[in-house]
């Protein structure tokens, strides 16, 4: 089942120095998705602050002049939508150490360099698709807390209708008891 957004085609910031990288890139998901290229971490962090619903997801290079991969997780990191875009780091440095700091610095997934087409597609398209039923979830089960929210004070209401009701009639049972 495929979630989609409200977007008529979803747009992938993609986020490297390098114009063959992003072109690349940009070739093998344009038939799909929208793209939108910065060529540095600057143009990314401004991007997104300026607008955070323009991404469904980043694609960002490590290493950047100026601000690399990490540097612009860091600088986003404090941003209250920073968990609701995934973004995937791309990097021609296949380490451990690497993936991990990248994992812990809140990256989705890794793409190693040189790209694979059908790997990045199909990548991408999985983290898409995870993070729109994500968001479908979250919708879906915030509209249930308020349903649940309004049935609470229709039965706060309901009981203190009966209570006012019995107190009511309590008081006028008999002239003595109307006095207690």
């Amino acid at each position: 089942m495929m979630y989609h957004s409200f977007k008529e085609k979803q747009a992938i910031l993609i986020v490297d120095d390098s114009d063959l990288n992003r072109e690349l890139l940009a070739e093998i998901l344009s038939d799909q998705y929208e793209i939108i290229q910065a060529p540095g971490g600057n143009d990314a962090v401004s991007l997104l602050e300026s607008d955070p619903t323009a991404s469904d997801l980043v694609l960002l290079d490590l290493v950047m002049p100026e601000m690399d991969g990490f540097q612009v997780l860091s600088q986003l990191r404090n941003s209250r939508w920073f968990q609701q875009i995934p973004i995937v780091l791309i990097t021609a440095e296949n380490s451990e150490s690497t993936a991990l700091k990248g994992y812990t610095s809140g990256v989705s997934d890794i793409i190693n360099k040189p790209f694979n087409p059908e790997i990045v597609h199909r990548r991408v398209e999985n983290i898409i698709e995870l993070y729109n039923h994500k968001r479908f979830l979250e919708t879906k089960l915030q509209e249930q807390y308020r349903l649940l929210e309004k049935q609470a004070e229709k039965l706060k209401k309901a009981n203190t209708f009966v209570i006012d009701t019995l107190s009511t009639a309590v008081e006028f049972r008999t002239s003595e008891s109307g006095f207690h």
